[in-house]
């Protein structure tokens, strides 16, 4: 079979081909035990942003380190707040086996899971603020997003563009002869049916579908059914309304909508399940939907452009570091100064004012003027 992968720098000959599994086993093998000899044996990895990619993800690259020898330990930033982290991490009780980034040793290499930016601006400490980690500490990158790093004897980027980061994982670790359990089992089809849009999404490539395959063969097919089948509180409706009601279309490519009241922490999560809706919305390519939680603004940003710059689009709106994750779809995060952390009454003045300005940033961006049309009204069902 074809794997295909990114190895190191497309441009410095990193497209790696393979006469068949095994082949390409023994060379990310040796790739990665040169460089445990050359790094140490201590690991950590890090998921930039809970999703159910980035924990299946992680626990592969784990298991991965594992049958080489080397000892890795699971870091996040972000939280459990959408209901199918929520859900995994119940049925799977992740805090026994994952600690938040603001306990990252200082002196482990770093593998870092379904991202590949080292100054992603999701890295965050428990007060929300920016963490910043020496690009010299990352050793490993698993990754299915759309840049590219370049390969050194101390740093392994495994980079391909496909829908999900587990799927590249479960095929490393079953071409090193590594094995799964149940739970890697579990995550991996989780995390590829929620990266992939249940395998619909049009960055979908063979990988993710053999990789689905292969690990349902110890999953639990009620589980997988309850993920996706998740329930939301009543809060989330008016929420939605607020939503609905603040949209309007900028320069007739972008809607933007964002939610008026101030979000609690684990409701910043929420913004990505209302991108999703309207991005199924006729009127605009591309949807952006943000808000205020806790002392971060937060967006989910989707679009259905092949051709635009999504991630210089998210920059433009909210500066460096945010940007385009993957094919259609983005995000933005970032803390707001302890100045303008806002108070229940001082809320409206600083979100409508953040409302201006990213409107008029889409404007300075796509170079013309906004055409305010709001989008129709509907009950939120």
């Amino acid at each position: 079979m074809d794997f295909g992968l990114f190895i190191g720098n497309h441009d410095q000959g990193g497209l790696v081909p393979h006469g068949g599994k095994l082949d390409f086993g023994r060379l990310f093998a040796q790739k990665l035990r040169k460089l445990i000899k050359r790094r140490g044996g201590r690991w950590s990895i890090l998921i930039a942003q809970i999703d159910p990619d980035g924990i299946a993800a992680a626990f592969t690259i784990q298991a991965i380190l594992a049958h080489l020898g080397a000892q890795a330990d699971i870091f996040y930033s972000g939280g459990f707040g959408h209901p199918q982290n929520k859900m995994l991490l119940n049925e799977f009780e992740l805090i026994k086996y994952m600690r938040p980034m603001r306990e990252l040793p200082p002196d482990t290499v770093i593998a870092l899971a379904d991202s590949s930016r080292f100054d992603d601006s999701r890295f965050r400490d428990g007060n929300g603020q920016k963490i910043r980690l020496a690009p010299e500490r990352f050793g490993l990158v698993i990754d299915h997003h759309l840049e590219r790093g370049a390969e050194t004897p101390d740093f392994l980027p495994i980079i391909r563009t496909c829908g999900a980061a587990a799927s590249i994982g479960w095929k490393l670790l079953h071409a090193l002869g590594g094995k799964a359990d149940e739970r890697l089992s579990q995550l991996t089809a989780i995390g590829i049916l929620s990266d992939t849009d249940r395998l619909t999404h049009p960055i979908t490539q063979q990988i993710d579908r053999e990789a689905f395959l292969e690990a349902m063969g110890l999953a639990s097919q009620q589980l997988i059914h309850d993920c996706f089948d998740y329930r939301l509180p009543e809060r989330y409706l008016s929420l939605y309304e607020q939503v609905l009601q603040s949209a309007i279309i900028v320069c007739d490519e972008v809607r933007i909508a964002h939610v008026k009241d101030l979000l609690l922490e684990d409701e910043g999560d929420y913004l990505s399940i209302f991108a999703d809706s309207l991005r199924k919305v006729n009127g605009a390519k591309t949807v952006i939907v943000w808000g205020v939680a806790g002392r971060e603004v937060r967006a989910s940003v989707r679009t259905s452009s092949r051709q635009d710059d999504l991630t210089g689009l998210i920059e433009a709106i909210f500066g460096a570091g945010n940007g385009g994750s993957k094919y259609g779809s983005g995000g933005a995060r970032y803390a707001l100064a302890d100045p303008h952390v806002p108070y229940p009454h001082t809320a409206e003045l600083l979100i409508g004012f953040l409302n201006a300005q990213f409107n008029e940033r889409i404007i300075g961006y796509l170079g013309t003027r906004p055409i305010r049309r709001r989008t129709p009204e509907k009950t939120a069902t």
